[in-house]
């Protein structure tokens, strides 16, 4: 296991609903967060699925961890053309407590 499976394995074991709410909704601030740690991570956005993946040194990534592949409907993020995914999180009005 690497350093960046080794962090994604802490985020996602610190809460039972880590891994639903990163993706269900905030795969998008996922991404913030591992680019936090790893500035040379890139966005790549499914549009299939509506998922965002993050690549860090030629592997992708999520809360689940690492992925040997990808969909071939992904691609880089395009922030001029999509939805702007910084608005993503503040449309999520969900709690994990009530």
């Amino acid at each position: 296991m690497n350093a960046i499976e080794k962090f994604i394995a802490a985020v996602r074991d610190s809460h039972p609903d880590i891994e639903w709410l990163y993706m269900e909704g905030q795969c998008y601030n996922f991404f913030k967060i591992l680019r936090s740690v790893w500035p040379q991570a890139e966005c790549w956005y499914d549009q299939m699925d509506g998922h965002v993946y993050t690549l860090i040194d030629g592997k992708w990534y999520d809360i689940r961890g690492q992925h040997l592949k990808v969909s071939q409907h992904c691609s880089p993020l395009n922030h001029q053309q999509q939805d702007k995914p910084n608005r993503w999180g503040a449309r999520d009005l969900r709690y994990l407590i009530p």
